[in-house]
């Protein structure tokens, strides 16, 4: 599986089939972000840090094939896309849009 070197990784957690709802964490230095995909629809991105927890992103999903694409609620972040890949037993996103950086659910 080729996944382009400038994409951020974020792992799934172990679900079992049954379950529909999935989580995804990335961990990173002193902190981590958890993305909560629901069967509804939505999302929501939550940060912990050192200085606290904090919920930085919510809005739409939608998963066409391997795509996942995020809209936010905030009108002033831009929709992002995401691959589901899976890899010696787990599942992970990459982030795909070439301007992941300017949304922080993005640059995870």
């Amino acid at each position: 599986m080729n996944v382009p070197h400038n994409c951020r990784n974020v792992t799934c957690s172990a679900l079992s089939a049954a379950q529909s709802v999935r989580y995804f964490k990335a961990e990173h230095g002193v902190g981590a972000t958890y993305v909560k995909l629901t069967t509804d629809g939505t999302y929501i991105v939550i940060d912990r840090e050192h200085m606290g927890i904090f919920l930085t992103d919510e809005g739409r999903w939608k998963q066409v094939g391997a795509v996942i694409t995020f809209s936010p609620n905030d009108p002033k972040k831009s929709s992002c896309q995401a691959t589901e890949n899976e890899h010696n037993g787990k599942s992970f996103q990459a982030i795909t849009s070439p301007d992941a950086g300017r949304d922080r659910h993005c640059r995870q």
